[in-house]
């Protein structure tokens, strides 16, 4: 490796350790490492574009789905739907468990994980709340959920988005390939739940009385809402069979039409001001997903990932198994210590060498040649399960990890690293044994 590699990497575990110790923001750090970068001239308007249109699909997905959500939100659905859980689970922990998992899996399914799980952790300290528990083992159950469930479809997680884009798949797909794993992990999730989460199991609660909070509780603007409820509805129908049609619309654009035309009803029906909801976008996540995405641009073109591409072909061979067994469990290890948003974007191209050096592919383009082979895919959804799953590990291994600790400790809840390791390193290590288990049968 040049210099220019070398810098490269130094200034990427320079962004790792940043995150992993919470010496700054993660968002501050990526820019610092940009600004590096760019003043040892690594970073050239050629890279830096490469890596803005690489991440150009997850931004518009990411932006176009938080704003469907912010539109939601001032209609009071999600305190309602809060105060329905709470009645449906007639104040038995149990039951509320079960119906947590029905109402967050298809929702982080259907929309990335980190948006619904900034909007449901209010509702999980409310649930909390009522029933006179801590809410730090639901916001952990939720996080677990949502990452697991971020596995089910292309836009349930930034990771899956990177890795099903990379390797061409469509949305239908990959609900073929990869959500069988999503399903077993959560199934493995639910199994472990009595045990790793004996305080929410074992909650109990007289059942809410008829109005007890209709005063405090209840629908603003239901027309507003009714017509969101259709964009969302149409969206979901979108993703689903969109691809498919003579013309084909994909995910991202989707989102983005979703985005827009929930702001219309929201400024038409008075729900939202535009400002208002542009506002309460998440800016510094999708500033972060620009620097790293652009910091790997720079990996890619000093040649950093040939190198650790080539350098894992010799150390893996083409033993399939054997690398798909490694990379979950390696690549679990690793995203418990930094997110997995930066890892998956730098692993995927390492791959790609890796795929190409060993003959399973015929280039480090993965599509060029066409159809990818089913060994590649493989190779590829165990990075991507390994990379998910092991972030449930620590609070800090994704970034719906980082986003709900962060919002709870801002409402008063006291996360912290050890508390949350302490149930996340259980689940994680469940959660890919029964993965590892699948993904064999399946090879």
């Amino acid at each position: 490796m040049g210099i220019d590699a070398i810098i490269c990497l130094v200034v990427f575990a320079g962004l790792v350790i940043c995150i992993t110790t919470n010496v700054i923001h993660m968002t501050l750090a990526a820019l610092l490492g940009v600004s590096i970068l760019m003043v040892t001239g690594i970073m050239t308007p050629e890279v830096s574009s490469a890596g803005i249109l690489a991440v150009h699909p997850i931004n518009s997905l990411f932006i176009g789905s938080m704003v469907l959500i912010r539109c939601l939100e001032p209609t009071g659905i999600f305190p309602v739907l809060a105060a329905g859980l709470f009645r449906l689970s007639a104040g038995d922990g149990r039951r509320l468990l079960l119906l947590l998992f029905g109402i967050v899996t298809p929702l982080c399914a259907l929309f990335p994980n980190a948006t619904v799980v900034l909007l449901l952790i209010p509702l999980c300290i409310e649930i909390s709340r009522l029933f006179h528990m801590p809410a730090v083992p639901l916001i952990c159950l939720l996080i677990f959920l949502a990452n697991a469930s971020g596995l089910l479809t292309l836009v349930g997680g930034v990771p899956s988005f990177i890795v099903g884009n990379a390797l061409g798949m469509n949305y239908m797909t990959f609900l073929r390939e990869a959500a069988p794993g999503g399903l077993i992990a959560i199934a493995a999730l639910l199994l472990c739940a009595p045990v790793l989460f004996p305080t929410v199991w074992r909650a109990a609660h007289q059942p809410m009385r008829p109005g007890e909070f209709s005063s405090r509780v209840r629908i603003e603007n239901p027309k507003a809402l009714a017509l969101l409820v259709l964009i969302l509805l149409g969206a979901i129908l979108s993703f689903l069979f969109g691809q498919h049609l003579p013309m084909p619309v994909s995910p991202v654009a989707t989102a983005v039409v979703a985005g827009t035309l929930a702001l219309v009803v929201a400024q038409l029906t008075g729900l939202a001001h535009f400002g208002q909801i542009i506002r309460s976008i998440d800016w510094e996540t999708i500033v972060f997903f620009d620097c790293v995405f652009m910091i790997a641009a720079a990996m890619e073109g000093s040649g950093v990932f040939t190198a650790v591409g080539q350098a894992l072909s010799g150390v893996l061979g083409r033993d399939v198994l054997f690398t798909v067994l490694w990379l979950l469990f390696t690549m679990g290890a690793i995203s418990s210590v930094m997110p997995n948003i930066p890892l998956a974007a730098v692993m995927v191209p390492t791959l790609a060498v890796y795929l190409a050096d060993v003959g399973i592919l015929a280039s480090a383009d993965l599509t060029a040649g066409g159809e990818v082979p089913p060994e590649a895919k493989a190779i590829m959804l165990a990075m991507l399960f390994g990379v998910t799953l092991g972030g449930n590990a620590t609070m800090i291994g994704a970034v719906p990890n980082i986003i709900a600790v962060t919002a709870a400790r801002k409402a008063g809840e006291s996360v912290t690293f050890t508390s949350f390791a302490r149930v996340g390193v259980p689940v994680a290590l469940v959660q890919l044994v029964a993965v590892a288990i699948w993904i064999s049968w399946k090879i």
